[in-house]
């Protein structure tokens, strides 16, 4: 039987959980993103050496996020 191997597009939390879902089912996986840096809206850039958030600083709902790190 052949390997399944998904490409997903993009490497925002919704891409990187997608990928880490698929993942843990077996799933060969690669993930493709147009940014030099992976987290889309919520990644940190780093101008002259300091840390600045490009988008939200706190999650919602983390427990969601908490159910799916647990289920893998």
């Amino acid at each position: 039987m052949r390997e399944k191997h998904v490409v997903v597009v993009g490497a925002g939390m919704a891409g990187l959980v997608s990928a880490l879902l698929l993942s843990h089912q077996g799933v060969k996986v690669t993930v493709v993103d147009k940014a030099t840096a992976v987290g889309g809206k919520i990644r940190q850039l780093h101008p002259n050496g300091f840390a600045v958030d490009s988008g939200p600083t706190v999650f919602t709902m983390r427990w969601v996020f908490d159910e799916i790190f647990s289920a893998v």
